[in-house]
């Protein structure tokens, strides 16, 4: 085989020697002369050789024209031929991207079917030499080839079945890993060369860092595999290949909305009231998306549609709603967008685990006489009581648990979401103690003070948690009415909890007047903390983180004996029930798990037995199972004393559902509740993104490295030469060798005078 097969023609030049030849011999003139006699007898005697050496030197003539026409069109041979001749084998690596970006229409067909026919067109053409070795490498598996085969007679109907039973995933896998695997495989073969092609759509996400540039450690792989002598490909089928202007005139910059976020919005999540919803879209295109439509159900049943009046590119439009459950449980959200240039990203997957009812904790302070209230009625109590859980017929979801503050002493808080100590007087260094590691495993804590709080006692508990030394009390202080200016005794700052009360004048924020407050030793210690203070800048509300958990205090009463906020005012309920979401809702804003990555959890390692069993959602078609059964019996890991369910392979998005095993004698409604757990798994939204890279571009930040660029069109151009081994340098060395031989022959065949020392002397010679 020869990569330019056109060039032999040019062995017609070997006529030339053999011409030159036969006019040499026809124009020597003959010459009578008698002392010729004497030449023509030594000519017939030594005629055999003279004759052989004007062959030899004919042939050598012949020889290196031939050899250079052989050069110029650069002879293959098969690998076998080339390991005989010392040569090395070929090994041919494809990095297949498949990734969910890759199912992006391309023409008639998609980016991954585009890559498919690519391979199936580079083995078609038959320019592969037995021998070589072909290795197929998804971006999803890196360590597990999906094709690693040596060329032969079988190769192309193994190649289609093997493609026929490949599908792009739904994961978002960067080029990063499957190069570093392409370069450990090159540097462990070092005795075979090396062609490299990756095959992807070359998507700005994947090869851009945060700042816009060139990922470095891309860099880094492709210049290990330049270095290692492999030759590397990219081969673009994303059909919009050109500069963005060409793209854009061409129509290929192509529409793509996806679901950004499904998530609960502010508000308290529990069976029997209304739980907010929010769903987000973002636009990846380059117009504005107009009145998107998105479609909602909620265990299969359908809802009303969210709709998003316009979303500019690259921007992300919401849209609420919400929906409601009688009984608690884990109930799936499902939102789907309509078909566009991309469906992976067109679906999204919630899962809310609703209570039956939040249980919520308030703490008033012990009787220590008979005069004094018991804690269920005690005035701070009775208020915070009466706006969250106001009863029949108002339903807010919210179980209040009274109790006082030696309750604090040994009592298990896991059970409770929130904890309100109302005007407590104090507690001891047990009751603090238990408090701070509840806060640290993401507790939260509302405190509100009053005439019963005891400075002393709280500041001896504050003192020893680094996070809470800037709330060290001070003393009540008297805030003097504003007759003059009449301003508003409180001012809100921008929050989440306070945002309902934004855009608009609002009376009843304004008519909140504060008679008296607790100051703090260091007020600008929690300046960043602070949510709400008064008109003469003393804080009233703070929040501090504490680990997982936060502190939120009030510095005034909740009942109106220090203010007039819980007298009559909506504000007081509002902004109570905003608190109560905010610090109840942290932890379960939107589902975190994504396709791709391990799905583990902590689970009740004393109520169910380490074996447990997973249904994966069932797969888009049936031949992409992955060798994965529905049902999945899995064992739980231990890490650092915690019992954890683990799933490490998610290959596609839906809703994958864990049941646990109860151990023998555990019964009840405890166990029979928390036995299923329902975790949503969902595609990342940034693969959605399908602005190109700038291949050319790309190419010239990496001026130092070879690179060959190809892309649908021009492909076959690239690919279609013939593999094997080059015979060509050794064409140069035997061109070299024959030219030096010929050279030798001419002068042993060439007439020479004999060397007669020729002495001139004065006078004459000699």
């Amino acid at each position: 085989m020869f990569l330019y097969p056109a060039l032999l023609t040019a062995l017609a030049l070997i006529a030339l020697p053999i011409l030159i030849h036969l006019i040499n011999l026809f124009r020597h003139r003959r010459v009578e002369w008698a002392a010729m006699e004497f030449l023509l007898a030594s000519f017939r005697k030594h005629s055999k050789w003279i004759r052989m050496r004007e062959a030899l030197l004919l042939l050598c003539r012949i020889g290196i024209v031939a050899l250079i026409v052989l050069a110029a069109a650069v002879p293959l041979v098969s690998d076998q031929w080339g390991r005989i001749l010392g040569g090395q084998k070929t090994n041919l690596i494809f990095l297949l991207d498949d990734s969910y970006s890759m199912r992006a229409r391309s023409g008639e067909t998609t980016c991954f079917g585009q890559a498919k026919s690519a391979l199936l067109q580079f083995f078609a053409d038959q320019n592969i030499s037995p021998g070589q070795t072909v290795t197929i490498i998804a971006f999803s598996k890196p360590d597990a080839p999906i094709l690693s085969v040596p060329v032969d007679s079988q190769l192309k109907e193994l190649l289609e079945q093997t493609l026929e039973k490949t599908y792009p995933t739904q994961r978002d896998d960067s080029p990063e890993n499957v190069l570093h695997t392409a370069a450990d495989w090159v540097e462990s073969n070092k005795q075979s060369a090396h062609r490299i092609f990756l095959i992807s759509d070359f998507r700005q996400v994947n090869w851009l860092s945060d700042n816009g540039k060139l990922s470095e450690k891309l860099r880094q792989e492709v210049e290990r595999l330049t270095s290692l002598k492999a030759t590397v490909s990219f081969i673009d089928v994303s059909g919009q290949s050109g500069d963005e202007s060409t793209r854009s005139a061409a129509g290929l910059d192509r529409i793509n909305i996806g679901i950004a976020a499904l998530k609960p919005g502010s508000g308290t999540i529990a069976a029997g009231v209304p739980i907010p919803m929010t769903v987000e879209a973002i636009n990846h295109s380059s117009t504005a998306a107009k009145n998107v439509s998105i479609r909602l159900e909620t265990d299969g049943k359908p809802l009303p549609a969210a709709l998003i009046h316009n979303i500019e590119p690259g921007e992300t439009g919401r849209a609420n709603f919400t929906v409601s459950y009688p009984q608690g449980g884990c109930h799936t959200i499902k939102a789907t967008l309509s078909a566009d240039g991309l469906d992976a990203d067109n679906e999204r997957f919630c899962v809310l685990d609703v209570p039956a009812r939040v249980s919520t904790l308030l703490i008033g302070y012990q009787p220590r006489t008979s005069d004094e209230p018991d804690p269920s009625h005690q005035p701070d109590v009775r208020f915070v009581q009466t706006a969250l859980a106001p009863g029949a017929p108002v339903d807010t979801g919210l179980a209040c648990r009274v109790e006082n503050d030696r309750f604090l002493n040994a009592a298990n808080l896991d059970e409770f979401k929130t904890v309100y100590l109302l005007n407590v007087r104090g507690f001891s260094n047990l009751a603090g103690e238990n408090l701070l590691q509840w806060l640290r495993k993401g507790g939260t804590a509302v405190v509100f003070l009053g005439d019963k709080t005891d400075a002393s006692s709280w500041n001896s508990w504050v003192e020893k948690v680094d996070e809470l030394k800037g709330l060290k009390l001070s003393k009540p202080q008297t805030l003097p009415p504003d007759f003059l200016r009449k301003r508003s005794d409180l001012n809100v700052f921008d929050n989440p909890i306070f945002r309902i009360f934004e855009g608009e004048k609002n009376a009843f924020l304004a008519a909140v007047n504060v008679n008296t407050y607790y100051a703090l030793e260091s007020p600008e210690a929690v300046e960043k903390h602070t949510l709400a203070q008064l008109r003469n800048g003393a804080p009233l509300m703070v929040e501090t983180p504490v680990g997982d958990g936060a502190v939120v205090v009030f510095f005034t009463s909740a009942a109106p004996t220090w203010n007039n906020w819980g007298k009559g005012n909506p504000s007081y309920i509002v902004v109570l029930h905003q608190l109560q979401a905010e610090l109840i809702n942290r932890g379960v804003k939107e589902d975190n798990h994504l396709v791709g990555r391990p799905i583990e959890f902590e689970f009740n390692s004393k109520a169910f037995t380490d074996q447990f069993q997973c249904t994966v959602p069932p797969p888009e078609n049936e031949a992409q199972l992955d060798l994965q059964a529905r049902q999945i019996d899995l064992t739980a890991q231990m890490d650092k004393d915690v019992t954890k369910a683990v799933l490490p392979d998610v290959p596609r998005s839906g809703v994958y559902r864990f049941k646990f095993q109860p151990k023998p004698g555990v019964e009840g409604d405890s166990a029979s509740v928390s036995d299923v757990k329902d975790v949503a798994v969902n595609v990342a939204v940034e693969e959605g993104n399908l602005k190109k890279l700038d291949l050319n571009e790309f190419k010239r930040s990496w001026p130092e490295i070879p690179l060959e660029i190809a892309d649908s069109a021009t492909v076959s151009a690239l690919l279609a030469g013939p593999q094997g081994f080059n015979l060509q340098p050794y064409c140069l060395y035997a061109l070299i060798l024959l030219m030096i031989l010929e050279m030798l022959i001419a002068y042993w065949a060439s007439s020479h005078l004999a060397h007669v020392p020729n002495v001139v002397q004065k006078g004459g010679a000699r």
